[in-house]
């Protein structure tokens, strides 16, 4: 009978201890243990490039992240709040040769109870590649040769080798660049002194991930030049040819090589540094509207493609050559401008004189079919 409540007693006891140790346990104090923070990375590093994370431990509860504001170089890094693990924030101040490390401060906190951690980074050095070109000049007389060399561009890097090329490069780009840096003709066309002076290209050097840029400029000088090239180049002027070479004669003292203007052969359409060609077989008596499709109908000298002049043209024929003396055995000739209603314009012609477009008083004036030889210099 004693026993049992002996055993009761002890028990009681036990528990009671039990009890008091746990509520010790419970009430002891946060604690957190931490470790300095050190890296060693090579400069320049990328946006968020991972650089570890802290060491930290706590006795219970959880644990928060927070960078302390630096007085120097703030947002240099971040930390994750929750994870501890720190990143790179702002590249600019990884840089070996402004700094060798970075310091810094994270807090880390786990209810009212914080600790300070030193952060260090330190940057070991990175070869960087530089890239210099010096912009190219050279003059040269106008219509070179393809592929004839202009020289070569003044280009370095201080790690590995160049590549070269031309910027927006095509069929049509006026230069070439090779591998060594040499510059060429591409397009000769385009080295026309009656269409342009100069011919620029953009020619970029490149060594790695780094380029840099420089402007070619190639100035022209004039070359005096046959009838037959400057036609063959479609550089010259809007002037008048007939099929006898009257006007071509009188403006250049000799006949145009392939005899008839109207054995030209044509390269394309109207554009720019075109040669207006005007023929004429007979005189046309008619109104415009019969003159205009008289002049889209002729076929000759194996070509289609005659129209009428417009006024514009004319007015422009006119002033270029002032006055064109017996080129016409007549004044008024029939242009496809209209002006307005049903009415159509004429252009005259004196051997003194440009007259003026307008409305004729008589239909019976000139068919003057013309085509355009076009040499594309775009």
């Amino acid at each position: 009978m004693i026993k049992s409540p002996l055993k009761f007693i002890l028990l009681l006891a036990v528990s009671i201890l039990g009890i008091v140790i746990s509520c010790t346990k419970e009430e002891d104090p946060i604690s957190i243990t931490a470790t300095d923070f050190t890296v060693t990375i090579a400069e320049n590093p990328t946006l968020g490039q991972v650089l570890g994370t802290v060491a930290v431990t706590t006795n219970r509860g959880t644990l928060a992240y927070s960078v302390e504001p630096s007085e120097t170089l703030n947002g240099a890094f971040a930390i994750n709040a929750t994870t501890g693990q720190i990143t790179v924030s702002n590249i600019s101040f990884f840089d070996f040769e402004t700094r060798t490390s970075i310091t810094g401060k994270v807090k880390v906190t786990n209810g009212s109870v914080s600790k300070l951690i030193n952060v260090t980074i330190t940057l070991t050095d990175v070869i960087e590649v530089v890239v210099n070109i010096s912009d190219f000049n050279v003059t040269i007389a106008e219509n070179p040769t393809q592929g004839q060399v202009l020289g070569t561009v003044t280009a370095s890097t201080n790690v590995g080798s160049l590549t070269y090329a031309i910027e927006e490069e095509g069929p049509s780009s006026p230069i070439s660049v090779n591998s060594s840096g040499q510059l060429t003709v591409k397009t000769p066309s385009k080295f026309n002194y009656e269409l342009r002076t100069t011919v620029q290209a953009i020619v970029i050097a490149t060594s790695g991930s780094v380029s840099k840029t420089a402007t070619v400029t190639v100035t022209l000088t004039d070359v005096t030049e046959t009838v037959q090239k400057r036609l063959d180049d479609g550089e010259t002027p809007i002037q008048i040819y007939t099929k006898d070479n009257t006007l071509l004669n009188q403006i250049y003292g000799k006949t145009f090589a392939g005899g008839k203007i109207g054995s030209l052969t044509t390269t394309g359409t109207v554009g720019r540094g075109n040669c207006l060609i005007l023929y004429f077989d007979q005189e046309y008596s008619g109104n415009q509207s019969a003159s205009n499709t008289a002049a889209n109908d002729l076929v000759s000298n194996g070509y289609s493609d005659w129209r009428l002049l417009t006024e514009s043209e004319a007015i422009t024929v006119c002033a270029t050559q002032g006055a064109v003396p017996n080129l016409f055995p007549f004044a008024y000739f029939w242009t496809s401008s209209g002006c307005g209603g049903i009415c159509y314009k004429a252009y005259y012609f004196s051997n003194s004189s440009c007259g003026s477009g307008g409305e004729p008083s008589s239909n019976n004036h000139q068919l003057v079919a013309v085509r355009v030889y076009v040499e594309d210099n775009t």
